[in-house]
């Protein structure tokens, strides 16, 4: 086995707080990668945040979907995928074709 060993307090803090934020969030609170908080947090059987919204996320959409779906995914580390199907989940767009920024729309 690579890496450090887990303590019991990292592991209290995972199952007191956690999904309350993103792994990526208690990677950096516990010096950990977010890779080896997502695989203890599914040994443990906690609820992964892989499909897991914060409300701060559904506002940045509802907010930045302007932007671009790449620079959502860069601010909030996570595919465009996922956040493209999040918006038409929440109604920011609707169909294929909203997927696109207004700016992709005019250069097709």
């Amino acid at each position: 086995m690579t890496g450090k060993h887990w303590t019991q307090e990292e592991i209290e803090i995972l199952h007191s707080m956690y999904p309350d934020n993103g792994s990526a969030y208690y990677a950096r609170l516990l010096g950990r990668t977010d890779k080896a908080v997502k695989v203890k947090v599914s040994r443990l059987g906690l609820k992964s945040d892989r499909y897991y919204w914060t409300n701060e996320e559904e506002q940045f959409i509802r907010d930045n979907s302007g932007k671009g779906w790449a620079w959502c995914s860069d601010i909030l580390d996570k595919s465009e995928a996922a956040i493209q199907n999040k918006a038409a989940k929440m109604g920011i767009i609707s169909g294929y074709w909203n997927f696109w920024t207004q700016d992709e729309k005019t250069t097709l």
